[in-house]
């Protein structure tokens, strides 16, 4: 789901701001555990190539490691049908337009590794976990 400073742009009303704090506390828990399961699922398997396992063990996290994600792929997409339906057309415009300038460049990153991690601090100074507000 698109960040609080993102919604702000978009000139919610009260209702639909109620609403896309619902669809988003609705799924909060599930996409926490399951980032937490892939970011662990992930470091167990660069142990595992690191290690002397064998490569069917190793195939096996990497399964693991894929059904993860596309979950967590999953959860974030629904969320994003569910926000599509509160946003009237022109929000929807709106958001896209925001998010195509907010996509990284051809090279992978906005502004180069240093651009990135101030990109990163940002949004964690503007919202450290308080996750109550859109």
């Amino acid at each position: 789901m698109p960040s609080g400073k993102v919604l702000k742009q978009l000139n919610l009303s009260t209702e639909q701001l109620q609403k896309l704090k619902a669809i988003r506390d609705r799924d909060l828990a599930r996409i926490r555990e399951l980032s937490q399961q892939s970011r662990q699922a992930n470091k167990e398997l660069r142990d595992l190539l690191a290690g002397t396992e064998n490569s069917d063990v190793i195939r096996a996290k990497q399964t693991q490691v894929l059904a993860l994600q596309q979950e967590l792929q999953n959860k974030h997409f629904e969320q994003m049908l569910a926000m599509r339906e509160i946003l009237t057309p022109q929000q929807r415009s709106q958001l896209n337009e925001i998010m195509q300038k907010n996509r990284p460049n051809r090279n992978g990153m906005r502004g180069g590794i240093k651009g990135n991690i101030k990109n990163r601090m940002e949004r964690r100074m503007e919202n450290p976990r308080d996750r109550s507000t859109l």
